[in-house]
C-alpha cells in the first residue's frame, strides 16, 4: 500500500506510450497537478493505465494501479475516481480532456491525485 511520507509518482499508458509525472516527496495524498498528452490513433476502446510508484533510493517499489477506457472518461466528462488495484486502500482521481478528429485521439490530458 502507500507507504507513510511516500515520493510517489505516478506513470500513465495507451497505445505503447508511457508518460511519467514529476516526483511529489513526503506525501501519502501527493497532487501531481501534471498533464500527459498523447498522440494514438484507432478506436475510443483504448485503455489508459495508471501506475504509483514510490521513488525509493536504490528501487521503486510499485504501489498500485488502475485502468480506465478512453470512451468511459469521455462518457463520465472526463473526472473519474478509480480505485488502485494491487493495495488494501487507496484511489486515484483522474481529470481528462480528449480531443476526438475522426477516428483519432489526439490528446489526453490527464491530471491526477491520489486519495488514501
Amino acid at each position: 500500500g502507500l507507504l507513510r511520507d511516500s515520493d510517489t509518482y505516478v506513470l500513465v499508458e495507451v497505445e505503447g506510450q508511457r508518460q511519467r509525472s514529476p516526483v511529489v516527496q513526503g506525501s501519502v495524498a501527493p497532487d501531481w497537478e501534471w498533464t500527459a498528452h498523447f498522440n494514438v490513433y484507432g478506436s475510443s476502446g483504448m485503455k489508459l493505465r495508471f501506475s504509483v510508484w514510490h521513488e525509493g533510493l536504490l528501487q521503486d517499489s510499485f504501489l498500485g494501479s488502475c485502468f480506465v477506457s478512453v470512451a468511459e472518461l469521455c462518457d463520465r466528462g472526463g473526472r473519474m475516481s478509480l480505485l488502485l488495484q494491487g493495495v488494501d486502500h487507496g484511489a486515484i482521481e483522474v481529470f481528462g480532456r480528449v480531443e476526438w478528429f475522426g477516428d483519432s485521439l489526439s490528446a489526453a490530458e490527464p491530471g491526477h491525485k491520489v486519495r488514501t
